[in-house]
């Protein structure tokens, strides 16, 4: 009889791991509803190495395991696990660890699966964040075209420049408004898409900011317009966010080359979008958990950004993978299947 089967938690209906105390990675017992979350109607399937149903979010074996030698009662984490099938879900973790009197003694691991909750609210939350962004530009580049008409010889041509700021800003808040309503009512209507175009209008409204804080933008796509299926908006939402986070990255370090590199090229795998900064790069640490919900690591912010940008990334069928280039400076990489006929 497994140790599960000797208490009245084996026919709970969430899904439950049991670890061994004395060797925390290691999965001792496992509940049908555990089985059944990770696409198998074995639990022996489950038992062994914790870190290899974990690999899908490297670091939370780790994690689980420094709570336990740090003498902590629980641990709670949201992750990504990938099933025995391929597929992912995002699931709550809450581990539970002995008392302090029999240390040695057993590790509950309970798992919800939040993926439907998790990634509508982040998408939610998270565009409606989003549109404070273009409307934050608008009022700061009104108020610099007020200041520069109050000049006894107003330098017309910036004042152009600022009022198509404004107009480009509007435009988009409105686009993202279209886009929350359409989350809202879960009716992604994708059309056939070039991934050149979405980037290319995109640059241009990261352009001036970028500028404005001398940072190069340089962008080469790839020859033959590849074609996705999609929703413009929020793939240029995805798009805007990571040049967004690469520009802000770049102007908080002393980095002495300041560019950002964007790219598309098209692969066996897919279409593939490249967003490569000169910045300080991200934290090894933090690399299996930066796209996860409310994780930021600037001082302002919310996590949403990154967490947005996987939610509408995979709701296209898609990955998002973040890494840290050779030459220094973070490297964020969007592959997206191709169209059919694209």
């Amino acid at each position: 009889m497994s140790p599960l089967e000797r208490t009245p938690l084996r026919a709970t209906p969430f899904a439950l791991l049991m670890l061994d105390g004395q060797d925390p990675d290691r999965v001792i017992d496992a509940n049908p509803r555990a089985a059944a979350l990770f696409g198998s109607d074995d639990e022996a399937a489950l038992l062994g190495p914790m870190d290899r149903l974990f690999a899908a979010t490297p670091g939370a074996a780790g994690r689980i395991a420094a709570a336990h030698l740090a003498g902590r009662a629980e641990h709670v984490e949201d992750i990504t696990i990938r099933r025995l099938d391929g597929g992912t879900l995002d699931v709550l973790l809450q581990v539970t660890y002995p008392p302090p009197a029999s240390p040695a003694g057993p590790i509950l691991v309970l798992m919800i699966d939040v993926t439907d909750r998790l990634r509508g609210d982040v998408l939610l939350s998270s565009i409606a964040h989003e549109v404070q962004q273009p409307f934050s530009a608008i009022a700061t580049n009104a108020d610099a075209a007020l200041r520069w008409l109050d000049r006894d010889t107003p330098p017309l041509e910036k004042v152009r420049l600022l009022l198509t700021r404004i107009g480009a800003n509007a435009h988009r808040a409105g686009d993202l408004l279209r886009s929350l309503r359409t989350a809202q009512g879960d009716r992604q209507a994708h059309e056939a898409l070039d991934v050149n175009t979405v980037v290319a209008e995109t640059c241009e409204l990261v352009r001036h900011d970028a500028g404005d804080r001398r940072i190069g933008l340089d962008v080469v796509l790839a020859d033959t317009s590849p074609l996705v299926r999609g929703d413009r908006i929020q793939l240029q939402q995805v798009v805007f966010n990571l040049l967004t986070n690469a520009v802000q990255a770049i102007d908080r370090s002393t980095a002495r080359r300041r560019r950002v590199s964007v790219s598309t090229t098209i692969g066996d795998d897919g279409v593939r979008l490249s967003v490569t900064d000169t910045g300080p790069g991200v934290p090894p640490k933090d690399l299996d958990r930066i796209f996860a919900r409310a994780f930021t690591t600037k001082p302002d912010g919310m996590g949403l950004g990154l967490a947005l940008c996987r939610s509408i990334v995979e709701a296209h069928q898609g990955a998002i993978h973040a890494s840290n280039a050779p030459g220094g400076g973070a490297r964020f990489e969007v592959v997206l299947p191709v169209a059919c006929g694209g």
